[in-house]
């Protein structure tokens, strides 16, 4: 079940876009939309820590183009989603641990090829 459990953290966190750590604080008083959610999502819901957001800087200005296409334009930057990681296994403290540690890592070995900056909120 560790797959699963896993595999809900993370799915959880991209279906609500935040950690599961802040989605299981927000929700904790609100257990009716906890079991709301958990069955529309088909049980793909599990807000305690151990499922982490990677999220990618971009940069546009007001037309939407990125900063590649554009030149002296007022300039935004925006955090876009891209993926998520679930941890299971231990504790869920541990669990949460474990899936920044390895984001680090990931975001050392693969950001140059993907140019990702890595946000941890």
């Amino acid at each position: 079940m560790r797959f699963e459990i896993s595999h809900a953290k993370a799915h959880g966190s991209l279906g609500m876009g935040v950690n599961s750590r802040l989605l299981g604080d927000r929700l904790k008083d609100r257990q009716h939309f906890i079991s709301a959610l958990s069955t529309i999502s088909q049980g793909n819901f599990c807000p305690v820590p151990g499922g982490v957001l990677i999220l990618k800087n971009i940069t546009t200005n007001n037309e939407g183009k990125n900063s590649e296409e554009t030149e002296d334009m007022e300039m935004e930057k925006k955090r876009v989603i891209i993926g998520a990681i679930g941890v299971s296994g231990d504790t869920s403290d541990k669990d949460e641990f474990v899936a920044i540690t390895a984001l680090k890592v990931w975001w050392i070995v693969i950001s140059e090829f993907l140019k990702i900056t890595l946000i941890l909120i």
